[in-house]
């Protein structure tokens, strides 16, 4: 894995990809193709925050290696390159994103992936974990979404699936929605 990290790493300073203000230290990896090939993910971080894609379960940057060494496949999905410092924004409260879910979230995924789509409908959503995150939009990759992504179970006729839920971090006085 760390093979694989410093090669995509170097891969991507080689492109211009690097900057001071983005960290691409968060890996995940899993063996692919009956396990003949490391698939590494990274997430990049810019000040410590997570920046993910519109589907939470999709990794920004994915590196593929065969089992030599060489690189099978490079994919870079983030738009964003040279990222100014972020501007600090009051962010809601708990009571705030209370109030504001039924309003404002939205719901990305609900049961697990799968090749044919079930229709689910949840009846209640137990959320478990709140995490403060950045949204790359690849229409607009300029600019970074403040989110929050609240993940959990759903109760739903098929049994308790897992669900992510998008929700704006900051009061929309402050931001533009997309």
């Amino acid at each position: 894995e760390k093979a694989g990290f410093d090669f995509i790493s170097n891969l991507l300073s080689l492109n211009g990809l690097s900057s001071r203000n983005i960290d691409y230290t968060k890996v995940t990896s899993r063996p692919v193709f009956e396990e003949n090939v490391l698939e590494i993910n990274i997430t990049p971080t810019i000040d410590g925050v997570p920046v993910i894609d519109i589907n939470p379960t999709t990794p920004l940057v994915s590196g593929y290696l065969q089992k030599d060494g060489k690189l099978f496949g490079l994919i870079y999905r983030s738009g964003f390159d040279n990222m100014t410092n972020t501007v600090s924004y009051p962010t809601k409260t708990l009571k705030q994103v209370q109030d504001s879910l039924v309003v404002e979230g939205k719901i990305i995924t609900l049961g697990e992936p799968q090749s044919e789509p079930a229709l689910l409908i949840p009846t209640a959503i137990n959320v478990s974990t709140i995490t403060p995150s950045l949204l790359f939009v690849s229409e607009k990759p300029e600019m970074l979404l403040p989110i929050y992504v609240l993940t959990g179970v759903a109760q739903t006729e098929q049994g308790q699936v897992p669900v992510y839920i998008y929700i704006p971090s900051v009061n929309s006085k402050y931001v533009r929605a997309l």
